[in-house]
């Protein structure tokens, strides 16, 4: 969600820049890609790179970052859209620099869509099982993977849902986490 705000405010504020403009598209562009497709490239790009990174958890993460990047970077957009430059300009006026600005008005602003746009991370990467089963290798295997496995490799229904059911509370916890917060936001 840090890479997605970064990219998002550099699109909303450096508008018309053309290294911005490229991030940008970039970053939609992979929308358009198969999960497949994409774990077949990365298998490509790491497998021969000088640090070590294929067969780890990190190519894990980076395939599933690199798929929720379109989708954070749309909602953050939306949320840096709605903050209006002159708020950013009158700390800059009163004497703030921008990291300060950054830190004491522009972030505080968007933590709601930050929060939510976690959650929607943590639940599309927990369901996404193409990118981790393409990249899977032993030593490496996901809550994802395992459960693939349990489910139709070993066909233990019982221990599939026992393993799914702490991912289900999580992810109920975190919602009415983020939803709680929502509420305490929206009353002040």
């Amino acid at each position: 969600m840090m890479l997605v705000t970064l990219v998002s405010w550099l699109s909303v504020r450096r508008r018309g820049n053309p290294t911005v403009a490229v991030t940008e598209y970039l970053a939609f562009l992979i929308l358009g890609v198969p999960g497949i497709v994409l774990a077949l490239a990365l298998i490509f790009i790491y497998a021969s790179f000088p640090i070590r990174i294929y067969g780890t958890i990190w190519i894990i993460i980076l395939g599933l970052v690199t798929l929720t990047i379109p989708f954070g970077t749309r909602l953050m957009t939306a949320a840096l859209l709605q903050i209006h430059k002159e708020l950013e300009e009158a700390a800059e006026t009163s004497g703030a620099n921008p990291f300060t600005t950054l830190i004491r008005i522009v972030l505080p602003l968007l933590w709601p869509s930050f929060l939510r746009g976690f959650l929607w991370v943590f639940v599309s990467s927990i369901c996404n099982a193409t990118v981790p089963l393409m990249l899977q290798a032993y030593g490496n295997q996901t809550i994802t993977v395992a459960l693939w496995n349990i489910w139709f490799a070993v066909s233990d229904f019982p221990l599939a849902c026992a393993m799914a059911l702490p991912l289900v509370v999580l992810s109920l916890v975190l919602a009415l986490l983020v939803g709680r917060q929502s509420l305490l936001v929206g009353s002040v």
